[in-house]
This record gives structure tokens, sequence and C-alpha cells, in this order.
């Protein structure tokens, strides 16, 4: 690579056309949770392979190797400030790549499979609420999961190296020690609230609300907080999520229960507030980590924060009630 004034820009153009590549997987994905016919999920799972290996063999390929090194180059003798645009593309994609290239292509298809034929066998044993349906389908994931923390490395736990790429820099003993933190204040308060004789009154989330009904007010809730239906949709899954395929293109979803208010509408709340993350997020950095959510952490911050902190706070209510 002998234009080594261009690197970076290089690096970028090429991560940004996987990321094409990804977002594609991404409506697929979407489609499959939303759409899908039931006799076509093991051909969607053939595609989402096909794409998943694709992106793969590109991403660790010997042509990005060289180009994340030339980039690495370019960004030290330009003296780049560090969490500059280009010093945190540069570093990010590095990061990614270390991890990417230790695994084989092979287990990444068959994740990618896996992943896509035990959510529809989820889905029709938690119709029939039978757990042995799904029994053997969790296991498999579970020992690709096994198999994907053993190929990373990892010092002390397994979950480590899975845990890294939602939440990086983390691990699971950092984490006991937040969890460790909070159980006993939390199952105080609980113990509190149990022996205080008093009850919540539920009638109100407990009627007849027509599923109609719901998604207008739910749209309505997610507008009025600033999620933008030019740029994105609300449809029904079996679980809610929410998905961010690429500039104005969030997609979420919930289910509707019509004997329970709360269902739904609380759950949209936490939706939008992914969906803020990512209509937050700027467009002209898609395809490259400046334009990625920082971790899944904060991620889900957003989501709770408008779900609880804003959506069961007495001063929404005092608005959206009447």
């Amino acid at each position: 690579m002998n234009d080594t004034k261009s690197a970076v820009k290089l690096l970028t153009s090429e991560i940004r056309e996987i990321s094409l590549l990804s977002s594609i997987a991404s409506v697929l994905g979407w489609d499959e949770r939303t759409q899908l016919p039931k006799k076509a999920t093991e051909h969607r799972a053939n595609q989402l392979s096909l794409l998943s290996r694709m992106t793969h063999e590109r991403f660790t390929s010997p042509k990005m190797k060289e180009m994340i090194a030339a980039a690495e180059a370019e960004v030290k003798s330009s003296g780049a400030a560090k969490y500059s645009d280009d010093e945190v593309n540069v570093r990010e994609t590095r990061r990614s790549f270390d991890r990417a290239v230790k695994l084989p292509t092979s287990l990444v298809e068959e994740m990618t499979r896996t992943e896509i034929m035990s959510q529809a066998n989820w889905v029709e044993a938690r119709k029939k609420s039978d757990w042995a349906m799904f029994e053997p389908w969790l296991a498999k994931i579970l020992k690709l999961k096994i198999q994907e923390a053993d190929c990373v490395g990892y010092k002390t736990c397994r979950y480590d190296a899975l845990l890294d790429p939602y939440e990086p820099d983390e691990t699971a003993g950092e984490l006991s020690k937040v969890f460790t933190a909070l159980r006993d204040p939390l199952i105080e308060l609980v113990g509190k609230i149990k022996s205080s004789g008093k009850t919540a009154p539920l009638e109100i989330l407990e009627r007849d609300y027509p599923a109609a009904a719901q998604e207008k007010m739910g749209k309505l809730a997610a507008a009025k907080i600033g999620f933008d239906f030019d740029a994105g949709r609300l449809d029904i899954s079996v679980h809610p999520f929410c998905t961010g395929l690429g500039p104005g293109d969030t997609r979420m979803t919930t289910r509707y229960d019509e004997k329970y208010f709360g269902d739904a509408f609380f759950g949209v709340l936490h939706e939008t507030g992914h969906g803020l993350y990512d209509q937050g997020l700027p467009n002209n950095h898609f395809g490259t980590p400046c334009g990625e959510a920082v971790s899944l952490g904060i991620h889900e911050s957003q989501s709770r924060l408008w779900e609880n902190f804003v959506g069961r706070s007495r001063s929404f209510w005092k608005y959206f009630l009447p």
C-alpha cells in the first residue's frame, strides 16, 4: 500500500462496505422475526450464514490486515489526537480485527445458522410452554459459545471472552462486585414492600385494551419523546427488540396483551429508548466505530431511562393519563 497519505480513508471505505453487507443481514434478521413464513426458516438460515461468511472473510482478509497496519502508521506519524475520529476508528477496527481473526469461518457460519433455527424453535416452544422442545437447541448454542470463547481466549473466566464485544474491557469479576453490592439492599427493599401491607392498584392496567388502540397510544408516546417515524417503524414480534439498520432506518417491535396494558406500552417506551440512541448516531460516521453504540450497557441505560425514570414518573402520567 504505497499511498500512505490516504491509508485511513482506504480503511474507512473498506469497513463501510463491510458494514453495508452487515446491514443487509440485519434487514433479513428483522424480516425473520416479523414477517417470515414458518416454512422459510431454513432458507433464511442459509442466506444469513452465507452473508456472515462473506463479511467475516472480507474483514479478516490479509488485505484488511495490511490496511489496518498502514492506517495505524499514518495515524501515528500524523500525531492525531487520542479520541480523534481517525484515532478511534483505526484503534477500534484493530480491536475488532484481532478478535475476528481468531474465529474460524466455519464456526461463524454455524453460529449464525444455529441462532436462526433455534429462534424459530423457541417461538414454537414458547407457544406450547414446552421446555424439552427447546432444550437441545439451547445446549447447541451453549456448546458453540464455549467454542467461541476458547478460540478468542480469556484469563480467568470464559464469559469474559463473550462479554467483551458488548461491554469492552468489562469482566465477570467486576460485574460480580456490582451485583454483590446491589443484592442485599434490593432484598431489604423488596422485604419492606412485601411487609408493608400495601398493594398497588392494578385495576387500570388489567382491563380490556384492544391491540389497535394500544398501538396508537404507543406510537403517540414514542413520537412525543422524540422517535422519528419517518426514519423508523413499530411492528409486532414474539419478543420485543430494536434494530438500527442504518441511517434513516430504525426498526422497533412489541407484542400486545389485550388484557394487560403495561406489557406493550412500557415495552414500546423501552425500545424507543434504544431507537432514540440509534437515531442519534451520526449518519456521516455510518459503518465506522465512531458511528456505532459505545457499549450495550450505555444502550440499555437509554432504554431503561425512558421506560422507567420517565415512563413510570408522576409527571409523565399527569400528561398521558387523560
